[in-house]
């Protein structure tokens, strides 16, 4: 099906594994597969899909780490992988993805390694959920300086270290760091940031 551009399964009871030949979809703009049983991991070929924007697979048993190939894929613009299995480290390779206006990896559990500093690059980036994970290190100043930055949780890791002055810096209007293992103050520039909305957390 190489002309197929948008693909929706979404919240049904499918199962099994993606299989690699997705790779040979090189039509493909979008694909929804969210809410179903499927298990396995991600096929490193979706990195053939050049055209590619939306991968939509939360709220699933995927397992397996997140395919660096996911960083060829420059028109992305929103990665949906929450509530799976996922682990291992966040691919440096995203910070490529400067379209991406959504990355959503939390709630996977097994996700470790520290946050790259390369998702600074990622100059689109609106909303970053990175939430109840293994994430360790801390945290790069760089992902304070995404000007079109609005939400950010990275809450529920092992964060360690300071928070960068940069925070208070950046355009977010809600970030949620807790249950980390962070020291020391909190920075002036986070208390004088006058964009900072109040909301329970996602």
């Amino acid at each position: 099906m190489t002309s197929l551009e948008y693909c929706d399964f979404a919240s049904n009871d499918l199962s099994g594994s993606l299989s690699r030949d997705i790779g040979n979809m090189t039509s493909l703009r979008r694909i929804g597969l969210e809410e179903n049983n499927l298990t396995g991991e991600i096929p490193k070929e979706i990195g053939h899909l050049t055209n590619f924007e939306r991968l939509s697979m939360c709220c699933n048993r995927i397992s397996g780490s997140v395919p660096r190939e996911l960083g060829n894929l420059t028109a992305m613009v929103g990665i949906y992988l929450h509530n799976n299995a996922l682990s291992g480290p966040i691919p440096k390779e995203l910070g490529r993805l400067v379209n991406l206006w959504e990355l959503q990896l939390n709630q996977n559990f097994l996700i470790n390694g520290s946050i790259p500093k390369e998702m600074g690059n990622m100059t689109s980036l609106s909303y970053l959920f990175l939430y109840s994970n293994e994430l360790s290190g801390e945290i790069p100043k760089e992902v304070f300086l995404l000007n079109n930055l609005l939400e950010l949780n990275i809450g529920s890791n092992r964060l360690c270290g300071s928070l960068p002055r940069e925070i208070g810096n950046t355009t977010i209007q809600n970030v949620w760091i807790h249950d980390n293992d962070l020291s020391g103050p909190i920075p002036s520039t986070f208390v004088n940031e006058s964009r900072l909305f109040g909301r329970s957390s996602p």
